[in-house]
């Protein structure tokens, strides 16, 4: 587990709350698998240029539109390459989430996430 995560999780008294998976929750597939649960029900976290970085938190099973993403950030989504992910955001890419992401990093959610229950 990332420790930004750890120490920001902890830090809110979660640390009870916190699953530490034995396989790979790399890709929302993954995750489903090992949490044994849909990909709907998986939060992904994507990254993009706007043309500061920010994080979109989405149900697994959904794609950004394009038309959507331009109407709200005003740009077409330019995602951060992986190579960058670290150094910009503060998480790996596959452990990219919303929690303490780096200072300059906006986080948003998805409309999507309303509609589920997560494992």
């Amino acid at each position: 587990m990332n420790n930004r995560v750890y120490d920001y999780l902890t830090e809110l008294g979660l640390e009870d709350r916190i699953i530490e998976a034995v396989t790979s929750t790399e890709t929302v597939e993954m995750a489903s698998d090992t949490l044994d649960c849909s990909i709907r029900e998986v939060a992904k976290t994507l990254s993009f240029y706007v043309p500061d970085p920010i994080l979109v938190v989405t149900s697994g099973d959904v794609k950004i539109h394009n038309d959507k993403f331009r109407v709200t950030f005003g740009c077409k989504p330019s995602m951060i390459p992986k190579e960058e992910i670290y150094d910009i955001v503060g998480h790996e890419v596959g452990g990219v989430c919303p929690f303490n992401p780096k200072d300059n990093v906006k986080v948003y959610l998805d409309i999507s996430l309303l509609k589920n229950t997560y494992c």
